[in-house]
This record gives structure tokens, sequence and C-alpha cells, in this order.
């Protein structure tokens, strides 16, 4: 089997995957570079309600990243079942 044929088989699961791990490493991200010299250090203690709109936002922002991917990878599956049903000699 040839991996283009194994790609487009699979293409809803490797759709799937690329989205988990675009929104894991764009959260990390958030976290990672966070650079506000001028701002309070969201870790410190005393900063609960600024640590937890971070914490909000950089969900939000992951999910945004990562919404198209898993839309297409929502497409990819139904159209795999629908030709499936369609077509069970293949």
């Amino acid at each position: 089997m040839s991996l283009y044929r194994w790609a487009m088989r699979n293409g809803s699961a490797i759709l799937f995957v690329t989205a988990i791990l675009v929104f894991v490493v764009h959260l990390s991200s958030q976290f990672i570079m966070r650079s506000n010299p001028g701002g309070p250090d969201l870790m410190e203690a005393g900063q609960g309600p600024s640590r937890l709109w971070f914490l909000a936002a950089s969900i939000a922002q992951a999910i945004s990243s990562s919404a198209t991917i898993f839309a297409a990878a929502c497409i990819v599956y139904w159209l795999e079942h629908r030709s499936a049903r369609k077509d069970p000699a293949e």
C-alpha cells in the first residue's frame, strides 16, 4: 500500500491527531512565550484572577487555532463513511 493510499484511507484520524497536536502546542506556547516584562508575573502569589483570565484566553486561542483542522477531520470522516455505505464492494 502506498503512502498516498494509506493517508487517504486514514485522513480523518491524521487530521484529528493534528488538531490535538496544534491545540497542545498552541496552549503550551502561550505559557512559554508569555513575555510581558512590564506586567505582573502570572505565577506570583495574589494573581489568581489574572491567572484564570490568562488560562481561559489561552484555551480559547488554542481551540480557535485547531478548530478548522478538527472540522476538516469531521468532514473527511463523514465522507469516508458515506462513501462506504454507498459502495460496500471496495
